[in-house]
Formats: C-alpha cells, structure tokens, sequence
C-alpha cells in the first residue's frame, strides 16, 4: 500500500466529511485532539473574518534554535510588527528593482539547458533543474550572493534546502510543543537540526559583517534586516536579536526555494503530459516576446496570461502546503453555511485541509485533471469563495512571498518554455507519489524525468 503524507490523509478525511455533509471532525491523538474544518464558511471565519481569534498556527518555537525564529512559526504579538517591517520587500516597486537581477539568474538558466539539451534533446531530472534555478534566484535578490546551484548542482546552499524538510519535528510533536513548550524547551528539543542553523547562522553573520566593514548595499532582503536590525537594537517590542535576523533570512529562503521550485516541477509535468497545453504557452511567450524586442521585462510577464493560468492550475491540483493549523486563542463561535455552529474553547487547534479543499468536485468538476482553463475568466475568477483556493493561505496571514514566488515561477517557466520543448519518457511516473516522510510540504518522492529538446 502507497503511504501518504498526512496533508493528503488529511484531504481524505476532508472528502470523507463532504460526501457525509459534516462541517467538522475532531481527530483524536494520544494526547490532544484537532479539529479539521470542512465548511468554507467557518474556514472563512478562522481565516479572515475571526482572524484575531485564530492568529497562530500553533508552532514550536525554541530560542535557542535560530531558524524557528521565523516570521511562520512566531507568535502574533511578535509576527504582527514583524510582518510590517518585512512587507515593503516584497511591494510591486521593490520587485520591479529586483528584475535585472533575475533575469541574469534566468540567462544561467538558459546557458544550462542548451548544454545540457545538446543537439538531440536529453532526459533531465526536472525538479532538480528548477531548485537549482530557484536556490540561485533567491540567493543574488536576497543576500545578494552567487549561489552557482546551476553550474554546480551539489552546492552547500542546494544541500541545506533539501536537509531543512526532513529535520523537523513531526507535527504533532510541534503542536504538543506549541501547547506545552516549557517541556520541550527544558529538553531542548529545537524544531531545526543543528547543521542547519550552524549554516544559516554562519552565511548571515559572514554577509553582515562583510556588508557593514564595506558599507555595501544591494537594495535586497538583507539590507531590510540590516536596517531593522540598526533601528530596533535597544526596542524591546521588537527585539531585532541576532537569532530573529537569522530566521527571517531561512524563512525567506526555504519559502522561496521549496515552494517554487515543486511548482514549477509540478508544472513542466503536467504540460509534458499535455503537449496541447505547452504548445499555447508556448506559442503565448513567443507571441509576448516578439512584442517587446525578444526581450524579458517584469512588465511583459503581465501579458502571459495563460501562463499564469497553468502556474495557477498547478497550484491548486499540488498545493506545496497541503494543510494549515490555526490556534484559538479566546473562546468563540464559528458559524457554517448549514447554519450550524461550533463553538471552540481557548487552545484548541483547528486544521484546514487545503488539499482537500482544492480537490473538492463540488468546487473544482474533475479534480484530478489538469485543466488551466478553470481559472481563464476573470468573471468565475471574482465570483469563487475566497477560501475555496488557499495555496498562498488567506487574510492577514496569507503568505508575505507570494507575488514574489509568482513573478519567480513565471519568470522561470517563461524561459524553457521560449526555447525548450518538454515531453514524457520511459522514466516519466504515470502518476506523482509524494514523500510521507516530508510532514509539512508536498513534496515528490523520487522526482521527476522529463525529455527536453530544443525547438527548432
């Protein structure tokens, strides 16, 4: 029998409560229980309209540990003024500075592929491929440094992200210690290993102090820190210590490299199984291209419409985060569209089963199949429940990165798509198997082959 990650065991239940028309169910631990929403009235309270009831995903959080210090897993009386400092990076002014420099990441990208494509086309292991591109990309416009992941592939940086999955907790170990953190904490139980925060710690510290004896600026994610770091040092609301300079930075990196890099995989899969699919993008970019002197600007990608339909579809039918916990930090009452209520007490975690959600047949007809279409018209666009797609997360919460991750995807399939053609080979799963093992991403097990060639 095929093991799942428990993001989809998960949706599992959620279908089950759909097709019994139960809005809730509590799954019983050894030690707590949780409660999984179905109704997308109630997920719309936790979510938006009752967001102050349930600010915090009921994370563990170790002070000692460096890399937990991080704008997912904080508390809101320190996420709050965090998450406003953080915010100006990612304004639409900030991504259109950062362009130039991913485009140099991108002409990487390109010079890899013709030698790796060569003459007759080859078969390349796909998610390999987009962390690379990613890992490279987040490095120049974050830290402003070279990672090289692309020219070569077993760097220290591509290591640590793939590492940094599989070292945490299991997620009820992190939601009992959430609830009961003085146990863990007196154990010194960290949620990361300690490899990875002896990197993370050790390229943050060499890139400050590098930048501040040079007085070099790069106008990136780290000149933000730096900044914050210089104004907050004596703020004891916001203490900008070390250690919670170090878990933006691992935030910003692992948010950006996992979750891009699977959706673009995710992507260039699904086209390679649906050449019609491909072929439109295709012939979209070329066709956005020949309108802007073959050249790639942060404008042009506006105009790749279908593109963005496909990174979209993909999106739903993989969602990178499967499900989201929230805490209830005050007792209170959440309605549902049967006109039922629940109310929960103070402590009590709700989870809410994304997956499930984005593979509902009530909401999405034929879940299973990759259909870009679904999300062509910007009227039916408007019109669906805000909570029936929530691969960014929703309300004050949804996730800080998310045009970032967008304009990173786009960019970076914009590229393959204008000169590579992808297509399935005899190494090519008929279907994706994700890793049980990976708690909190959905991530492949055993990766992806595609065939590439050039177009000639």
């Amino acid at each position: 029998m095929q093991l799942k990650p428990w993001g989809v065991v998960l949706g599992d239940y959620y279908q089950q409560m759909c097709a019994e028309r139960k809005p809730f169910k509590v799954l019983e631990g050894f030690w707590t229980s949780v409660v999984l929403v179905q109704d997308l009235t109630a997920i719309k309270d936790i979510m938006i309209t009752q967001f102050e009831n349930f600010p915090d995903r009921g994370f563990y959080v170790n002070h000692k540990d460096a890399l937990s210090l991080n704008l997912v897993r904080l508390d809101y009386k320190l996420w709050k003024p965090l998450r406003q400092k953080l915010s100006p990076s990612f304004s639409p002014a900030k991504l259109r500075s950062m362009f130039p420099t991913l485009s140099k990441v991108g002409e990487q990208l390109v010079t890899v592929l013709r030698k790796e494509c060569g003459v007759h086309g080859k078969s390349i292991e796909i998610y390999d491929l987009c962390s690379r591109f990613t890992i490279d990309f987040i490095g120049n416009v974050a830290f402003g440094m070279e990672c090289n992941s692309l020219s070569e592939p077993n760097t220290e940086f591509r290591k640590q992200g793939d590492r940094a999955f599989y070292n945490l907790l299991h997620p009820f170990v992190d939601m009992f210690g959430a609830k009961y953190p003085q146990i863990l904490r007196l154990l010194n139980v960290k949620a990361f290993g300690k490899e990875s925060n002896d990197f993370f710690k050790r390229v943050f510290k060499e890139n400050l102090e590098y930048r501040e004896k040079n007085n070099i600026r790069h106008q990136d994610f780290m000149d933000l820190l730096i900044d914050l770091k210089n104004e907050h040092h004596n703020n004891k609301e916001l203490p900008m210590t070390s250690e919670l300079l170090v878990g933006q930075t691992f935030a910003f990196f692992i948010g950006g490299f996992e979750t891009s890099s699977s959706t673009m995989a995710y992507a260039l899969y699904e086209m390679a199984k649906n050449g019609e699919i491909q072929q439109k993008a295709h012939e979209e970019v070329l066709r956005v291209l020949a309108g802007n002197n073959q050249t790639f600007t942060y404008e042009c990608l506006k105009d790749m419409r279908y593109l963005k339909t496909i990174i979209q579809e993909t999106l739903r039918k993989y969602p990178v985060a499967p499900a989201i916990p929230r805490v209830c930090r005050r007792t209170c009452t959440l309605k549902t569209s049967q006109h039922s209520s629940l109310t929960l007490q103070e402590g009590t975690t709700v989870i809410v089963a994304i997956y499930g959600i984005q593979h509902n047949s009530q909401l999405y007809p034929e879940p299973e199949k990759f259909a870009p279409e679904r999300f062509a018209n910007d009227e039916e666009n408007a019109q669906r429940d805000p909570c029936s797609f929530l691969a960014f997360g929703a309300g004050p919460k949804i996730c800080i990165g998310e045009q970032f991750g967008r304009l990173q995807m786009t960019l970076g399939l914009a590229i393959m798509l204008s000169e590579f053609k992808f297509s399935v080979c005899s190494n090519t799963p008929e279907e994706l198997h994700f890793d049980p093992k990976n708690m909190f991403v959905l991530a492949m097990k055993n990766g992806i082959v595609l065939n590439i060639e050039k177009y000639q």
